[in-house]
């Protein structure tokens, strides 16, 4: 009997071992790839090899393209369309030859796929190319949030209002559209969303996400607390949700003490509950606690929808929720790939638009993002998802409250006191009151 049980215990180890794997695999491969996709069916362009250099200021100009020349150059990041997703790769071509097509094929589509962050991909190489080789720059492109202000500061990117279809802009949701926004202008617009959000191991929805809901049924919720450089971004919305002031233009912050406490509080409570694990105070990302979650060793954690969508498209069993908030609002922290502009000719720039707006159509949107297992910035194609695969009423209600990384505005030492204060409370080394305090009196310093 034991050596029976022995073996059933060895049996089971093993599978679990096979399916943490494979996960492993599917979801770097769905995060993206760094290797660049080759495409026959789209002329493409040599990669430019980047050298740092002065950014000038961006000035449009009016000088226009010959009439026989119509060119569109995109350039488009590997992530949104990973080399072993051949599905993804045959829908992003079908969508661009119909461009094509509905533009009586008069226009030259040069299409690129790139890499984004890394040497000779398309951060590095439009910031080199800038003042040196404009011509060799694309019309059009994706980025993501964290690099649209320096993007803008440096005039790599232009205004999109009076381009982008008044109808498609007042689709998207709100939350996402402040995204690509910057002092009361457009410059970027959503295309996908991705959203940090509570997954959990149930059949059933849970109702309740209040501080004091969770507290109540005593539920463990991991996420990432430690950020080496700011602060917490899952903290500082539950901050903004409770009340909490967003920061100034210069980095700083007028703290709201009873909302800054109420938020540290729920950590104290916690913490003395025996909610928070001992090594969470040390995780920096998802992937330091996600094998343990696929294999349901933990019940309940933070993760994306974009990996929500690949274990509920793989037939987990996994359901979606709002991060915890004081009052229950359903939040989640928003990021995503806002198309740019980046050529300063006026007639491109209209063009460039066009295909914005083509990309952008309801069903269009619906099909990339439910092929790339992301969520569409427009609540109509969010609203088309597959109501088998995911929670469509949650996540609409989600991404309508969901919070761009606001916390990322916050100077340099603003968010390593708040960071610090609340990593002293979930490390059980400071209650709430005397972190609030603590924070106040070293903000009041600098």
């Amino acid at each position: 009997m034991r050596r029976f049980i022995m073996i059933s215990w060895k049996i089971n180890m093993f599978l679990k071992t096979v399916k943490i794997v494979v996960w492993i695999l599917i979801l770097a491969a769905c995060n993206g790839q760094n290797t660049p996709q080759t495409r026959t069916t789209i002329p493409t362009t040599p990669t430019l090899t980047p050298t740092p250099i002065a950014q000038p200021s961006a000035i449009p100009t009016t000088e226009a393209t010959p009439a026989n020349e119509r060119n569109l150059v995109i350039w488009w990041p590997d992530a949104l369309s990973p080399n072993d997703r051949a599905e993804v790769t045959e829908l992003l071509n079908q969508q661009i030859r119909d461009f094509s097509v509905s533009e009586n094929d008069q226009v030259n589509l040069t299409f690129r796929l790139k890499r984004y962050s890394d040497v000779g991909g398309i951060i590095s190489t439009l910031r080199a190319a800038n003042g040196v080789a404009p011509g060799a720059l694309p019309d059009l492109t994706l980025i993501r949030r964290e690099d649209l202000l320096s993007a803008i500061q440096s005039g790599l990117v232009y205004p999109l209002e009076g381009l982008v279809s008044f109808g498609v802009i007042n689709g998207i949701y709100d939350s996402a559209l402040e995204l690509g926004q910057y002092q009361d202008q457009l410059y970027a617009l959503p295309y996908m969303q991705e959203i940090q959000i509570v997954a959990y191991h149930d059949t059933e929805t849970i109702a309740g996400w209040t501080f004091d809901d969770v507290l109540t049924r005593e539920q463990v919720i991991v996420f990432p607390a430690r950020r080496v450089n700011g602060v917490n971004r899952l903290f500082f919305a539950q901050y903004l949700a409770a009340g909490g002031t967003l920061p100034l233009s210069d980095g700083s912050i007028e703290i709201n003490r009873q909302a800054l406490l109420d938020v540290l509080s729920y950590y104290e409570a916690a913490y003395q509950q025996g909610l928070i694990p001992d090594d969470m105070p040390n995780y920096t990302t998802v992937s330091d606690y996600l094998p343990a979650f696929i294999l349901e060793e933990l019940d309940t954690a933070v993760i994306s929808t974009t990996t929500y969508f690949d274990l509920r498209s793989s037939g987990e069993s996994v359901m979606v929720a709002p991060l915890p908030t004081r009052d229950g609002d359903p939040i989640g922290l928003l990021n995503g790939w806002l198309w740019v502009i980046t050529t300063s000719n006026t007639e491109q720039q209209e063009l460039a638009a066009s295909f914005i707006n083509w990309m952008m159509d309801i069903q269009r949107q619906t099909d990339f993002a439910s092929a790339v297992h992301m969520l569409p910035s427009q609540r109509s194609a969010l609203q088309r998802l597959d109501r088998s695969v995911v929670d469509v009423s949650r996540l609409d209600s989600i991404s309508e409250g969901a919070f761009p990384p606001y916390g990322d505005l916050l100077n340099g030492s603003v968010a390593r006191v708040l960071q610090n204060g609340f990593i002293s409370v979930i490390n059980g080394e400071s209650s709430a009151e005397d972190a609030v305090q603590d924070i106040i009196d070293q903000l009041n310093t600098e």
